[in-house]
């Protein structure tokens, strides 16, 4: 079970929340919902253990990960998770495109061979 006890954090004077408990029981799924600023982003990070609270604690059993991806990809602060997801579709798309061509070809050459084994071409 992960663990939130009595948490708070802030930025800069700005607190994103205070006090906040929750407990995450073992093999749950979560989501996390609400509109831009409530802090969604910082319980993430904090979950995942790349931020501490400024208050409070927050506990996880050792065997237990939290696989945390930032909005932004690092090294690319322009692009966006979304944006680099696309570039590496487009290589995938790509490669089927070529590997189409390809089995176009092979379909030709044993069109072309009738129905000699291909062992013999």
């Amino acid at each position: 079970m992960i663990q939130v006890e009595g948490i708070s954090k802030g930025y800069a004077g700005q607190e994103i929340f205070r006090g906040l408990s929750w407990r995450i029981p073992d093999r749950e799924r979560i989501g996390l919902v609400g509109p831009n600023g409530a802090g969604k982003t910082t319980l993430c990070r904090l979950l995942a253990g790349v931020e501490e609270p400024d208050d409070g604690r927050v506990t996880r059993p050792r065997e237990t990960t939290v696989g945390y991806l930032p909005q932004e990809a690092a090294g690319a602060p322009a692009g966006s998770v979304l944006v680099e997801a696309l570039a590496g579709f487009d290589a995938v798309w790509q490669v089927e495109r070529e590997m189409e061509v390809v089995a176009g070809q092979c379909a030709a050459v044993v069109c072309r061979c009738g129905s000699e084994p291909l062992a013999a071409l």
